[in-house]
């Protein structure tokens, strides 16, 4: 953490050696300089102790949570378009061993499975998905909804009761771009997403994921578990255990909070507007960060954990 301390070890060696010149002393100036020293020593006491409360937020930990949920939100819208034609509901699926679709503002996808369904009933197709179909999912410069997509992600659907799970792999390094605002997210080959339909509204998501927004942001979602419900003026979700790395750093769900009480809740337009999520470090450090307004989140750090905050800073997405 940044802190500004003053080294009071420093100011008692130098005080130290200012002295050195006086070989002998007297008594009284013996206990004096005793006297003094005491009181160099509260002071640097009361030093150690204001270590806690000279705590700051670093610029680390501001540029994570500034930028991991427009991240989030660009990936998500990303998957969610390049993915939109691998329905998981059986009878609107309709692949064929290869096909190569124009996407609905420029470039192409393609779709390559061995799941003919030409010359299946709609019971043979119920059939075959419930043991599970894997598709490739091939995307060039495909542009929709706002985000051009490139790469490769391999996804395997499974249907039970109506519900489905669907596995996706990203087999290439694969980047989802938002051409209006003019920001890449690049998610790493071997990353895979494993999300389950709960219900029609909800979903739980378990993640893997290696993904940047830049040359110097690393993101890691290590087993991140979270979910998601619709709401009829956006989503909300939150996490219940896994863990979150950012460059070096990694966060950890403190799975104690019951995080499905203050879920993040976001907009149609993405804007977070509630919520509140909790972490705590390699270093023992609290984290909270609580969502105040429509895109101001508070960072509050409890450094040794004794339910104080030592720190706290509001910053705007």
């Amino acid at each position: 953490m940044k802190k500004t301390i003053v080294s009071a070890l420093a100011l008692f060696l130098m005080l130290q050696g200012c002295n050195d010149d006086t070989k002998e002393k007297t008594a009284p100036q013996q206990e004096s300089q005793n006297q003094g020293t005491q009181h160099q020593d509260a002071q640097n006491q009361g030093t150690q102790n204001q270590e806690v409360t000279q705590a700051k937020i670093t610029q680390e930990l501001k540029d994570f949570v500034q930028n991991k949920p427009k991240t989030d939100s660009l990936i998500k819208k990303g998957i969610s378009s390049s993915t939109a034609e691998t329905s998981t509901k059986s009878e609107k699926v309709s692949y064929q061993k290869m096909t190569t679709n124009g996407c609905s503002d420029g470039g192409t996808k393609s779709l390559d499975t061995n799941f003919d369904v030409a010359n299946l009933s709609q019971t043979e197709i119920i059939e075959r998905v419930a043991k599970g179909i894997t598709i490739s999912l091939g995307l060039d410069n495909c542009i929709e909804d706002g985000t051009k997509s490139n790469g490769e992600i391999s996804v395997t659907i499974t249907e039970k009761n109506e519900l489905s799970t669907m596995l996706m792999t990203f087999t290439k390094d694969t980047t989802f771009e938002d051409i209006e605002k003019n920001e890449v997210a690049t998610v790493f080959k071997n990353s895979n997403v494993k999300i389950i339909e709960l219900s029609d509204t909800e979903e739980k998501s378990i993640e893997n994921i290696n993904f940047s927004q830049s040359a110097t942001e690393k993101y890691q979602l290590i087993d991140l578990i979270s979910y998601e419900k619709e709401l009829s003026t956006g989503t909300s979700s939150y996490n219940v255990s896994g863990k979150v790395k950012y460059n070096e750093t990694t966060y950890t769900v403190d799975e104690k909070y019951t995080a499905n009480k203050t879920p993040m809740v976001s907009n149609e337009k993405g804007d977070l507007l509630s919520g509140t999520e909790k972490y705590y470090n390699e270093k023992g450090e609290h984290v909270t960060f609580k969502v105040v307004a429509k895109n101001k989140i508070k960072i509050s750090l409890d450094k040794d954990n004794d339910g104080v905050d030592d720190a706290e800073e509001t910053l705007s997405l």
